[in-house]
């Protein structure tokens, strides 16, 4: 076959560019035919149907590429990292915010068009309602949590199309791990209503402190000491109260147990996080560790990075 000419889905690549930037009224066939690089003679050999079949296969091939996108909120591993994972194939598919959104495009044209457009918005949602229920959330809290997560990142691309100022999808993005799991990303409800904020009580911290624990939570997953250990400051301890006495010591009693028994099962859900300057609190919440449910309250100092010092554990059975 000759290189130069291309392939299917490159030609419905480019002309869905067409529908994502003008809309099915305004994606006239010379547009598309531009877009395509083929003569409408040639276009019409392709899609018979003319633009009807084109709009069709637009659409297909933009379900195939949201089920790509959406992939991971359906396979193993901690809630968390697979919203990041759903996140970073949806600003691949939307080219960091600059492309306009073909759902929104769409949505404005004819009702079958607004009712495929609709199948992939519910595709959506069923993926991210699957990791918020996984990450401990009731369905009215993962119906609510996918809802308002659409709504903010298509939001944000409207605002993107419209005035080129990707900041707020990239907040949606950046924001979905903690819409999905129940957490309080940087005392975020206390921003909008204060001026002022306690030193290093920023995205910046608090999503490093989520990374430290969502290596330790892999880490369980795994059954992997040795990654674990990188959450962990070298002076560490671990506390629980047994049968009313207080009961642990160093860290390594954790490593010990962790060490080559996996949990494929565990979920985590980060409740709280707090910074105050290089010291931090967190709240989590551990599901299925082995059978066992847990409630971890972590203090973490900050150096050259955040390490928790302290692991203090309530056994919920």
């Amino acid at each position: 076959m000759d290189r130069s000419t291309p392939t299917r889905t490159e030609l419905i690549d480019n002309m869905g560019e067409v529908f994502s930037r003008y809309g099915d009224e305004g994606a006239s066939l010379t547009r598309l035919s531009t877009a395509s690089g083929l003569r409408r003679s040639s276009l019409y050999h392709r899609f018979p149907g003319g633009k009807d079949e084109i709009v069709e296969a637009v659409l297909a091939r933009a379900t195939e590429r949201y089920e790509g996108a959406l992939a991971p909120a359906f396979a193993d591993g901690p809630p968390r990292e697979r919203a990041k994972q759903v996140a970073a194939g949806l600003n691949e598919y939307y080219g960091s915010g600059v492309k306009p959104c073909l759902l929104v495009s769409l949505t404005v044209s004819d009702a079958e068009d607004r009712s495929m457009a609709g199948e992939c918005i519910d595709a959506w949602a069923d993926a991210l309602m699957h990791i918020a229920a996984d990450a401990g959330l009731t369905p009215e809290e993962a119906d609510a949590a996918a809802m308002d997560a659409i709504a903010a990142i298509e939001g944000g691309l409207v605002i993107a199309s419209t005035s080129g100022k990707t900041a707020a999808y990239e907040r949606a993005l950046e924001t979905l791990p903690d819409r999905l799991t129940g957490s309080t990303p940087c005392d975020f409800k206390n921003n909008l209503n204060n001026e002022t904020q306690p030193e290093g009580n920023d995205m910046n911290d608090t999503t490093q402190i989520h990374n430290v624990i969502d290596r330790y939570i892999q880490a369980g997953v795994d059954g992997d000491a040795t990654a674990m250990k990188s959450a962990y400051h070298e002076q560490a301890t671990i506390h629980l109260v047994a049968d009313g006495k207080v009961e642990g010591g160093p860290i390594q009693i954790l490593f010990d147990a962790v060490e080559g028994n996996p949990a494929p099962n565990l979920t985590g859900v980060v409740n709280s996080i707090e910074v105050n300057g290089t010291t931090a609190t967190a709240t989590l919440t551990l599901n299925d560790w082995a059978g066992d449910n847990y409630t971890d309250q972590f203090t973490l100092l900050k150096t050259d990075s955040w390490k928790v010092l302290s692991k203090v554990y309530h056994d919920r059975g």
